[in-house]
Parts: structure tokens; sequence; C-alpha cells
């Protein structure tokens, strides 16, 4: 392009020179000629824009991070001059287009179209634009190649993943019901156990045989469910850090706390996420149906909160959280956070870290304080496999 450039600035000067020495009318309209080359040129190029058609559709607007779905674009020349560059720049930050040859320039005849059918992959969770950002065209001469921008863009809602985990390192779940059970046992050993009357087709063995000499009629324990433990799951939406680490820091954080929900919901387990986002939330999860009504949510969370983590475990804790564990969900180690994680651990709850680490901060002083009280620490790196730390409890 710059050839083609340098020879019209070359034929600009040499007719003018030829022009102011010689005079007359062709060196004039040559000269005249020369000038009018890149008017035309950027003439032209704004023409094709607004007459060429573009269309462009997808599959799904409302996806899963990592998911593909079909997309397809089309170019026509409906005019009756040639298009004779076309190439078209796709967003390519959030999303990629599965098109080996994406960025083809297209030469289109009057009445031509072209059309591709590819899939696209969305890498990051969030609302954000995919497609075609802007078009490209050339002139004849290769003189200008000038962007212009797609007014027609297509917008995605992209939800966070779940992760199915076998396990979970940090989460005794089993260990806290058989304690359940032990307690309820011995309650229903106790002579101010609830009783009702025996009915027919009752269990003997539940039959309370000091009630029943007291009362002079058969009495039957009434059957309790085992309790389960309740998980406080604690999540930070404080500012991450800056640009690409932001967003997969996000991204780790809200696929942890989704997948240790789905986690205890699997197992009959309730859990209770707590964040700040225009004051403390607390949300209540027993049962798929509140999880996919929280999972929806997803979309709507901005880590935009002013109050970091320690601030918040202070909150739970004097608000009086009903929970068994703690899971504190964080991508900042203080010595604040420290001591209340600490605090509950005096109360008498299990509780774990999963510290989203970008790797430039030294916080494993603070992190080693933890793990000699007793709070479990495991960190999720940005290139690490977070099903395998949160099955395994990686510590780095």
């Amino acid at each position: 392009m710059w050839q083609t450039r340098l020879f019209v600035l070359v034929c600009i000067i040499g007719t003018g020179i030829f022009a102011s020495f010689y005079g007359g009318i062709i060196p004039y309209s040559l000269f005249y000629l020369a000038l009018m080359l890149p008017v035309v040129s950027v003439i032209y190029t704004a023409y094709v824009f607004l007459r060429f058609k573009l269309y462009q559709d997808i599959g799904k607007k409302t996806l899963v991070k990592e998911e593909t779905t079909e997309y397809t674009f089309q170019i026509e020349n409906e005019d009756f001059v040639t298009y004779e560059s076309v190439r078209v720049n796709f967003f390519d930050d959030y999303s990629t287009i599965l098109e080996e040859n994406r960025k083809k320039e297209y030469c289109l005849l009057p009445g031509q179209s072209y059309s591709m059918a590819t899939s696209i992959c969305c890498h990051y969770r969030g609302e954000y634009f995919v497609g075609i950002k802007s078009v490209v065209i050339t002139d004849y001469l290769y003189l200008f190649s000038i962007t212009y921008p797609v007014f027609s863009k297509y917008s995605v809602t992209v939800l966070p993943k779940i992760l199915k985990l076998e396990k979970m390192a940090f989460l005794k779940l089993d260990e806290d019901a058989k304690k359940n059970a032990a307690v309820l046992e011995k309650e229903q050993e106790e002579p101010d156990v609830d009783v009702r009357k025996y009915l027919p087709g009752d269990d003997k063995r539940l039959i309370h045989w000091k009630a029943s000499a007291k009362s002079n009629q058969l009495l039957v324990r009434k059957i309790q469910g085992i309790p389960k433990p309740a998980i406080g799951i604690l999540l930070d939406l404080s500012k991450t850090a800056d640009g690409e680490n932001q967003i997969m820091a996000e991204d780790i954080l809200l696929e942890a706390a989704l997948s240790i929900m789905i986690y205890c919901v699997e197992r009959s387990n309730p859990c209770t996420v707590v964040y700040e986002q225009g004051g403390i939330q607390n949300n209540s999860i027993s049962n798929i149906a509140e999880f996919d009504s929280f999972y929806k949510q997803t979309k709507e969370l901005r880590f935009h909160s002013a109050l970091k983590m320690d601030a918040l475990l202070e909150t739970v804790i004097l608000q009086g959280i009903k929970a068994s564990q703690l899971v504190i969900l964080t991508h900042c180690i203080s010595r604040g956070l420290f001591e209340k994680a600490e605090a509950a651990l005096g109360q008498g709850m299990q509780v774990s870290v999963i510290f989203v680490w970008d790797g430039k901060e030294d916080s494993r002083e603070y992190l080693q304080y933890m793990r000699e009280q007793g709070i479990f620490v495991t960190v999720a790196k940005y290139q690490d496999d977070l099903k395998k730390v949160l099955e395994e409890g990686l510590e780095n």
C-alpha cells in the first residue's frame, strides 16, 4: 500500500511542477486528476460502507463460560460497482471465532455475496459484545484502508461454569452429620423427648418404655431427621486486579462458590452465601430451585464492593450466622482477616479459606499463621485446575 501512496504523491508533485512551468489545459488537467485520486478513494470507501449489506446471527445469547454456539455472518454486494476489498474484524478480547481464515479479504462483484457458518466460544463470564467489531474497506488503488465501526453489535450473557466435584478437601459433611446423629440419639434417650401414642404398625423399637410406664399407655418417640451441618460461604466482591487478571480472579471466585453450593445441595446440606452489594446479602441455598435462582443472579454481580473480607467476616460473626463451617473465598489475605478467622474458630466453627492468588503479593506468612491455628487454607492460582484445587486442597 505504501508503494501506491508514494506513486500518487510523486504524480501530484510531478504534475504540479509540470503545470507551474508550462501551464495550459493538459498540464493542469493532469495535476487536478492526480489531486482527485485520493479524494475519490476516500469517497469510494465511504460509499461501499454505506451500501454493502452485513448480516450476522448467533445461536444463543445466554451461554456458560467456555461453551460454544453456532455463529454465522454474511456480506452482500447488492450494488452495481465492485467492492474491491472488504475485511471484517471480530471481537477477540473475551471470545474466539473458531475459523482459521477469519481475517480474509473479500472482493465482491455486483450481486455477489459471501457467508461463513462457524462457531464462537466465550471465555469469560459477563455481558459483552461478540461477533463483528468493525469493517475495513480498501479502495481500488489501495491508497486507503479505512476502518468503520459496526453499529448493530451482538451482546451475549455468559454465566460462570459449575464444576461437578466428587469430594471436597475442606468440607467435613460426613463427620458433622455423624456428630449431629450422636447428639440426636442422646437427646432421644432423655425422659423429656417428644413422644406420641403408639399406633398399630409403629416400629416397636421406638417405644419409650420409661414414658409408657409413667403414663400407663404405650408411647413411641417421634422420629426426627438427622440435622445436616449448615455451611456459610463468604464471597469477596471487592475490586480485584486490573485487566485480564481481574476477569480471571472474578471467574475463579464465582466458580468456586457455585461449585461448593451445588456440592452441598446435591448432598442435602443447606448453605448460605454472604456477600456485600448494596448492603450485606444473605442467600439461603437448600435446594436446586434456590441454587438455580442464585445462579441466574450471578450475571448481576459486580466486584466493586468497598467492604473488604475481614470486615464482612466480622459482620457475619456479629450477626451470629447459623453455620457449623465457614468457607471464605477471597483474593486478599490480610492480618485483619487472620484475626477475624481466628475469632470464628473460637466460636466453634470450622473455618476454611480459598485464596485466589496472582503470585505477586507475598502472603505466605499470613497463610502459614492461619494453618498453624487450625484454619484450612488452599491456594488457587490463575493457571491451576480449579476442580483439582477444590477436591484436593492444594497449598502451593
